[in-house]
């Protein structure tokens, strides 16, 4: 063509909506563009523009308020599946509602799972909960506790055996992986898997194909791993006891459980959830548990952490009327604290304490070593003027220990 036309298509608003380009071998415009039918045409293709544009924007604005609906009841599953979780995994600490939320999250994956944590925080509890709110949770949860199994049995509870495999094996078994199938695998202190099994599970996570003991053919178990260690598999690692590559493989999605020591603010809610289990097992129980009661416990550190504390909240349950409150006296605190108190002593050797008696005049080693700790603490306030923030950081103390020593001794003296 030599010759073009070109026109804005507007709307009603005399906004621009596009640009009508007519194409012509003859360079004479006005005979057409002057028509009536010309001008219909222009409105037409206004009309069908601004009509487009309508249509667009709705669905536009359908699709993000269906994406705002979607996120919205994500968010609220996520946060019911959080309560429910927080009927077994107690705690109102940001640690713990954090640990809840990664918890739902990695429920959501097919990744393999990693839980770090010391003993006793409830390690198992997170297996459960990922099992729980996972697309497996019709399937099987398969626990397997590599510390507990001797090293020479471990890899036949595995991976199962065909008859005869071994001398003593007189009927066939399936192993843990198979009846893992569809399901969840629970390997608890996997750091204590054994050098030659941890290079076949590797094997077996790559490919979820296995073959047991004595067998032909490789058998398929399509299995989500949820391992659990409280010895650090880095210094593992480094020591020569734990495979790096296994390692990473399992730590897909690493989570971590704090001790109690590291979230105080749980220790109330914790206590009160032990003596609702111990009441609903038992018929009648406490009615829950006294202030100083709490107070002494918040003074100890918890090396067996929530599984410690089960243990002595139930004794206490045991040794309180029913519908009476935890007192300290039947917390078995002075099978708790005088290895304490023999620590803080220890750790100030040398160190000269006005009126305390000579190693030759002591008769009572227990009052003697809280009276070598009120002092410690006694002195310790005055050189800080009364200051038991600083007072408690020069101790190595929580500041709330250094209070309820206070209270426990009676140290007033600033």
């Amino acid at each position: 063509p030599r010759s073009f036309w070109l026109e804005p298509i507007k709307g009603e608003d005399g906004r621009t909506l596009g640009i009508l380009v007519l194409c012509n071998e003859e360079p004479e415009w006005d005979g057409i563009t002057a028509q009536p039918l010309y001008r219909g045409l222009l409105t037409l293709l206004s009309h069908q523009w601004v009509s487009q544009l309508k249509t667009s924007d709705q669905v536009w604005q359908r699709r993000m308020l269906k994406r705002s609906l979607d996120h919205l009841h994500d968010a609220e599953a996520v946060r019911q599946r959080c309560e429910e979780l927080a009927t077994t995994l107690v705690g109102n600490s940001k640690g713990m509602t954090d640990l809840r939320a990664q918890i739902v999250r990695a429920a959501g994956s097919q990744l393999s799972v990693l839980v770090q944590g010391e003993t006793g925080c409830g390690k198992d509890l997170v297996a459960q909960g990922i099992h729980r709110f996972s697309d497996r949770a019709e399937g099987p949860l398969v626990v397997v506790n590599c510390a507990a199994i001797p090293d020479s049995l471990l890899e036949s509870e595995l991976f199962g055996h065909t008859k005869g495999a071994f001398s003593g094996a007189d009927r066939a078994k399936e192993g843990l992986l198979a009846q893992a199938d569809g399901g969840t695998l629970f390997l608890d202190e996997i750091g204590d898997m054994p050098m030659a099994l941890q290079s076949k599970l590797l094997r077996v996570l790559e490919s979820r194909r296995f073959r047991p003991l004595g067998a032909q053919q490789e058998q398929h178990s399509d299995f989500r791993l949820v391992a659990a260690t409280h010895q650090p598999l880095s210094d593992c690692i480094e020591e020569g006891r734990f495979r790096r590559d296994l390692f990473y493989r399992l730590s897909q999605f690493p989570l971590r459980v704090k001790p109690l020591r590291e979230r105080p603010e749980d220790l109330e809610p914790l206590c009160r959830h032990f003596i609702r289990e111990y009441t609903a097992r038992e018929g009648a129980g406490p009615l829950g548990i006294s202030s100083h009661a709490l107070g002494m416990l918040a003074a100890y550190n918890f090396p067996g952490n929530a599984r410690e504390l089960r243990n002595i909240v139930e004794f206490a349950c045991l040794q309180t009327p029913v519908g009476d409150d935890i007192q300290p006296e039947v917390l078995r605190l002075d099978d708790l604290f005088p290895s304490q108190e023999t620590c803080v002593a220890s750790d100030f050797q040398g160190t000269v304490v006005p009126g305390m008696p000579q190693a030759d005049e002591v008769d009572d080693l227990r009052a003697a070593a809280q009276a070598f700790e009120a002092a410690i603490i006694r002195e310790r306030l005055r050189q800080y003027g009364g200051n038991r923030a600083q007072a408690a950081e020069s101790l190595g103390l929580p500041k709330r220990t250094l209070a309820h020593k206070c209270l426990k001794y009676q140290v007033t003296e600033a």
